[in-house]
């Protein structure tokens, strides 16, 4: 005599194994970065035939060894494939390119790999100025950059944090960090740096510390 078991177990059971030949057989979305105006590989071979679709849209494809990567207007002139390695390439990459691409192999090295693409554009390097400082034991720096997506904005002593700011919205034209530092000789020979970065770039501006600031040169060995 068979074993029954209650509808909502063997409901439960189904839901159980489908989850775990999801998991095997799906292919996660792996992320690339890129820069504005330079290229991206996406490092799926197409050696024969198949495509690269973009949020939902086929956007190039390749048959029998032909390709065809002039379909969509955006795309134009821009998006590449290489006979040799099989992989589709973007190249002078804008920032309204990020997005969701997938590309698929349908013939030999079958295969479907999801991308998601995020470009930005490089950060410049930050410009340093005095302020007007609220005690004459203090001088005031400002740390300034364009404001660009992913932007964080750093301010080190040495290999010292002393202050950070990053940016959440991109409608400010330009990203600001303000420290104050204490007037005392102790700094002579110290390094200070502003530094901003993303996840493309980094620039670095030192700082003359005796540039902006009147050390005290008195007996005291404060630091900042």
């Amino acid at each position: 005599m068979g074993t029954c078991f209650p509808r909502h177990r063997l409901s439960l059971l189904f839901l159980f194994i489908s989850e775990i030949f999801s998991s095997v057989g799906g292919s996660s979305v792996q992320e690339l970065l890129g820069a504005v105006g330079e290229s991206v590989t996406f490092p799926t071979s197409v050696p024969v035939t198949g495509n690269i679709i973009y949020k939902g849209n086929t956007v190039g494809y390749v048959l029998n060894k032909q390709s065809d990567t002039d379909i969509s207007e955006k795309f134009m002139n821009r998006l590449h494939w290489v006979s040799q390695s099989g992989f589709f390439t973007l190249s002078d990459l804008r920032t309204d390119d990020s997005g969701l691409y997938t590309v698929e192999s349908t013939k030999e090295l079958k295969g479907k790999q999801d991308y998601q693409l995020e470009v930005y554009e490089r950060v410049s390097a930050p410009r340093v100025m005095n302020t007007t400082s609220s005690s004459s034991e203090f001088c005031s720096l400002l740390c300034s950059v364009r404001n660009v997506r992913g932007l964080k904005l750093f301010l080190y002593k040495d290999d010292v944090l002393l202050n950070n700011a990053s940016s959440s919205n991109t409608s400010n034209i330009i990203l600001n960090l303000h420290v104050e530092i204490k007037k005392t000789d102790n700094h002579r020979g110290r390094t200070f740096s502003c530094v901003a970065s993303n996840p493309v770039s980094k620039e670095s501006t030192p700082i003359n510390i005796s540039q902006y600031c009147s050390l005290d040169t008195g007996t005291r060995r404060d630091d900042a």
